[in-house]
């Protein structure tokens, strides 16, 4: 099976400024609120599965997300999206959809 990189989401070195996992309606819902560069964005992912943090310290910096898109695959509906960041897969999960805001 293939996969298909749908986009590299932000780029280089991401801050997470708030992060929030919570159960809604029997779903964990991850939202993640992030600054690149000057950027602030709100990033919401919905039906997350098998979320996993590796070690973690302050600042919370990542070099960017990937995302992987499995739909063509005919994966489960939680597994359609795979999260990780680029540098070495500290933060990794899967999801069913998202969404990401600008906020002013």
């Amino acid at each position: 099976m293939s996969t298909e990189k749908i986009k590299n989401l932000l780029g280089d070195r991401v801050e997470i400024l708030e992060m929030t996992i919570k159960n809604v309606d029997n779903q964990l819902q991850l939202l993640l609120k992030t600054q690149h560069e000057e950027d602030v964005l709100l990033m919401s992912f919905y039906n997350v599965s098998r979320f996993k943090m590796g070690e973690i310290s302050t600042p919370l910096e990542i070099q960017g997300f990937e995302m992987v898109d499995h739909s063509i695959d005919g994966w489960a509906k939680d597994s359609i999206y795979e999260i990780r960041d680029f540098e070495d897969d500290n933060i990794k999960f899967f999801c069913e959809s998202f969404k990401v805001e600008r906020t002013q």
